[in-house]
């Protein structure tokens, strides 16, 4: 190979690993984009979540107020928790959301 072909050989090679080099800083930076969106996307249903798992919290404390104690009411009060205590699990919350 003479250093003429050689010279130009290495040119096209480095021209291509920067053109390579540019459309990875473009995807990276799209993927970046994406990621934050999903990210504000998360972040807002977590709080639909948590807004939704304390007003069906607060609808069951009330609908069994007066009556939880009694063992029948109390089953039924803990299998109508379960929801949003599942809900404040995930979310990473204790004590039901308090």
């Amino acid at each position: 190979m003479s250093d003429a072909f050689q010279e130009d050989l290495c040119k096209e090679l480095e021209a291509e690993a920067l053109k390579q080099q540019a459309v990875d800083r473009a995807t990276l930076a799209q993927a970046d984009k994406a990621l934050a969106s999903l990210n504000r996307e998360l972040d807002t249903a977590k709080q639909l979540l948590r807004e939704c798992a304390d007003d069906l919290a607060c609808y069951i404390e009330h609908e069994y107020a007066a009556t939880h104690e009694y063992p029948s009411q109390k089953r039924r009060y803990e299998r109508d928790m379960e929801l949003p205590r599942q809900a404040y699990k995930f979310l990473g919350i204790e004590d039901d959301g308090k």
